[in-house]
């Protein structure tokens, strides 16, 4: 009887530890918590693969290429493609970046961050991205975003997207990456 009782004591003192360690180490809350919030704000980035974008519409022309580095690119005309994007409620979006790589015209691969309210339906653009060289060369596009309302996640009444619009053989799309800051975990 007196080791099953040394061995629950072990076991109920390593659990208090464990716990213990926890907290003393600026662990997220206890498990049994639904709120995670941080002291300091903490540096995210949310990576966009091209395989991860869908066509606007059912007619339009395009190829993947998934082997090697992944692109996006036209097969015939011009054509658009979106994917949605989900940041953390209260999140403040600082950049906009995507990889692109243009041929023969300068500005053939437009990116757009957006959001669309979800009361009425409207969409806002939160910046823009132009491909301005073509030299073939694979090129990366930033936008900084500034402290406004647009730029700060609000799930509870937007959704988000990313839309890029690629021409015809001039131009490939490489990915994108929005970097975020945040204090909580999630929403």
């Amino acid at each position: 009887m007196r080791n099953h009782f040394t061995f629950r004591n072990a076991a109920f003192f390593a659990a208090g530890g464990l716990v213990a360690a926890l907290f003393l180490g600026g662990a997220a809350q206890a498990i049994t918590d639904t709120v995670f919030r941080y002291n300091t704000e903490r540096i995210g980035n949310y990576g966009l693969s091209p395989t991860a974008f869908a066509p606007v519409n059912d007619n339009t022309s395009y190829s993947i290429s998934w082997t090697g580095e992944p692109f996006l690119e036209m097969s015939g005309g011009v054509g658009c493609f979106t994917t949605g994007v989900n940041l953390p409620h209260g999140a403040k979006m600082s950049s906009l970046m995507a990889w692109s790589r243009s041929f023969q015209n300068p500005q053939n691969i437009h990116v757009y961050l957006r959001r669309t309210n979800l009361s009425d339906g409207t969409s806002q653009t939160i910046t823009t991205l132009n491909s301005n060289d073509k030299s073939g060369v694979r090129r990366a596009m930033t936008a900084n975003l500034t402290s406004s309302t647009l730029n700060v996640v609000n799930n509870s009444q937007y959704l988000y997207f990313v839309a890029v619009c690629i021409d015809y053989l001039y131009g490939e799309f490489h990915g994108a990456r929005i970097t975020y800051t945040y204090t909580n975990a999630g929403d």
